[in-house]
């Protein structure tokens, strides 16, 4: 599958990936910076996603799709994973929860 990362203040094209979720390969010019995105994020567990302050568990990103979404989502975005990228609903008054 093909990702376009584009910078999320300009929205200019920055590179292109190429990843397979049933194998997790990850290819192309920012994929070691992608790949050590991951291994920062899994150690932690979670990513925090939009709206903040939200986050999101993360353990497999490079087979899970709304995983991968949110993980580039911090520095790119990626159209190819937009419908992907996990929703956040508020259902307490102090912290909100996530859901697909």
């Amino acid at each position: 599958m093909k990702l376009s990362l584009h910078n999320l203040r300009t929205n200019e094209f920055e590179s292109e990936l190429e990843w397979d979720p049933d194998t997790g390969s990850l290819e192309g010019d920012l994929a070691a910076r992608v790949l050590d995105i991951i291994e920062v994020i899994v150690a932690d567990g979670s990513v925090g996603i939009h709206p903040h302050p939200a986050d999101f568990p993360v353990d497999d990103p490079l087979r899970s799709r709304e995983q991968m979404a949110a993980v580039l989502g911090t520095r790119w975005r990626c159209p190819e994973l937009a419908a992907d990228y996990p929703k956040v609903v508020d259902n307490t008054p102090d912290w909100p929860g996530v859901v697909n």
